[in-house]
């Protein structure tokens, strides 16, 4: 069972400054040495050496705590590790000295989203939108958060809010392919097949590279018994995504549907190999 960083309420994850003073050590400041260590920090992050970046970053604080910065390029190199816990707290530290931006709860919402905690992102993007309310991907996240929370709640107002987020996206960026597909899914699971197969190609339409597209719509021709249909769009996912085990179980699907055993077995032999399991159609 996942465990999720909970916070009752998102004002709740930022400490007392005035207690955090309280527990510091004296340290001898040295600005100048700070700055140098915090561009050698700012090398190693461009460089993908994130680890090293974080040593560094840290480092340039002890020189002089009253600069912060360091802390937001460790909440993103530590994102980078995929370390959310520790990102979040990195970010409440700068968000402790510079209460105004605002916009980085955005980052402490995408920490949350990515471990699972669907109600402290939403609280988090909702904050972000304060001081960023045209910013296309703020309202895409919001809509994931909005649609993890209805799966874990069972919450079927949740989707309509996340299909509402989705749309106003896309009017912010009519390019946003992910919001078109995940909007496509949505009415998939709804099966409002029209719908879908409409947010599924434009998504492809956007970028034809887009295999989760193409997979996507395989579905909805799958659940509409349009085999041959489906096993075009999967084809297509399958050129796009070769290293993918899904996709070629599905062939294998498709091609039994279609009479065409020697493919079937083939295509489910390979998703055996891929998936790591036994796996019948």
């Amino acid at each position: 069972m996942r465990r999720f960083y909970q916070l009752s309420n998102v004002q709740a994850f930022f400490f007392s400054l005035k207690n955090k003073q309280q527990q510091k050590k004296p340290v001898q400041r040295n600005p100048e040495e700070s700055k140098n260590l915090f561009q050698q920090a700012q090398q190693f992050f461009k460089e993908n050496q994130f680890e090293e970046a974080i040593f560094y970053f840290s480092k340039s604080v002890k020189l002089d705590e009253q600069n912060i910065t360091p802390y937001f390029y460790m909440g993103h190199a530590y994102q980078k590790l995929y370390n959310h816990k520790q990102a979040i707290d990195c970010f409440q530290k700068y968000l402790e000295n510079k209460p105004k931006e605002t916009a980085t709860y955005k980052y402490i919402g995408q920490s949350f989203l990515k471990m699972g905690n669907f109600e402290n992102a939403i609280k988090c993007f909702l904050l972000a939108l304060k001081s960023s309310p045209d910013d296309p991907l703020l309202y895409y996240n919001l809509a994931i958060a909005y649609e993890g929370q209805a799966e874990k709640k069972e919450n079927k107002e949740d989707i309509e809010k996340a299909v509402m987020l989705y749309q106003k996206s896309i009017i912010l960026d009519r390019n946003l392919k992910e919001s078109f597909n995940n909007l496509g899914s949505i009415y998939l699971q709804k099966k409002d097949y029209n719908q879908a197969i409409q947010n599924f190609e434009k998504a492809i339409q956007i970028d034809k590279s887009f295999s989760d597209a193409y997979f996507n719509l395989s579905q909805v021709f799958v659940n509409q018994e349009k085999y041959q249909e489906a096993l075009i769009s999967l084809e297509k996912a399958k050129d796009l995504d070769p290293e993918n085990g899904q996709i070629y179980y599905n062939l294998a699907f498709l091609y039994n549907k279609l009479d065409n055993q020697q493919k079937a077995k083939e295509y489910l032999e390979i998703s055996k190999q891929m998936l790591g399991q036994e796996n019948e159609i």
